[in-house]
């Protein structure tokens, strides 16, 4: 037999009418709560309603909770708007150094100086983020292209 649940608190037994327990039954898997949570609800929230103090109290208890959600939120986006800003930064370098790369390999791959062109399209790689075969097939149709 499985040991009771408890939770800062001890068991009681009560006897309820079977309407109130259906009632109970009902209402707690509606708010996706237990029984003994929801009894505890509904019981924290009458004394809520009576005393006007409780009542501030549990406001500012959840207005504190809810500016600190504000602020998580306010981190989350700030830190998606670096990412968005790093990303823009990336293809905005890709697109200013891609033809500079090409050209510099154009110009190898005219000497003839195909080692140093597979060097430097591996350095020019890392910089745009193409593939450094890309940046040689690129350059070698553009030559091709002039007909140079």
């Amino acid at each position: 037999m499985t040991k009771p649940k408890v939770k800062d608190g001890k068991n009681t037994i009560f006897y309820l009418e079977i309407e109130t327990i259906e009632e109970i039954n009902r209402n707690s898997g509606i708010m996706n709560m237990s029984k003994s949570s929801y009894i505890d609800f509904i019981i924290r929230r009458e004394k809520i309603n009576r005393n006007p103090v409780y009542r501030i109290k549990d406001i500012q208890v959840r207005k504190k909770e809810l500016q600190i959600k504000i602020h998580e939120l306010e981190n989350e986006e700030k830190m998606a708007i670096d990412e968005a800003e790093k990303l823009h930064n990336w293809q905005e370098t890709k697109r200013i150094k891609k033809p500079e790369a090409i050209k510099i390999l154009q110009r190898k791959l005219m000497e003839n100086q195909y080692d140093e062109a597979e060097e430097i399209a591996k350095t020019w790689s890392g910089i745009t983020g193409i593939s450094a075969i890309e940046l040689l097939m690129e350059a070698k149709d553009k030559i091709d292209k002039s007909g140079i």
